[in-house]
């Protein structure tokens, strides 16, 4: 029960932090191409 918890909040954690670099890395590249 509590491992599976564990799982989900890391899975959760890894979701955000993989979103945000995602957004991040399309943003620089739209930077990128209008300069």
């Amino acid at each position: 029960f509590n491992a599976a918890e564990n799982s989900m909040a890391s899975f959760k954690k890894w979701r955000v932090e993989g979103a945000r670099l995602e957004k991040a890395s399309i943003l620089g590249r739209k930077r990128r191409s209008t300069d």
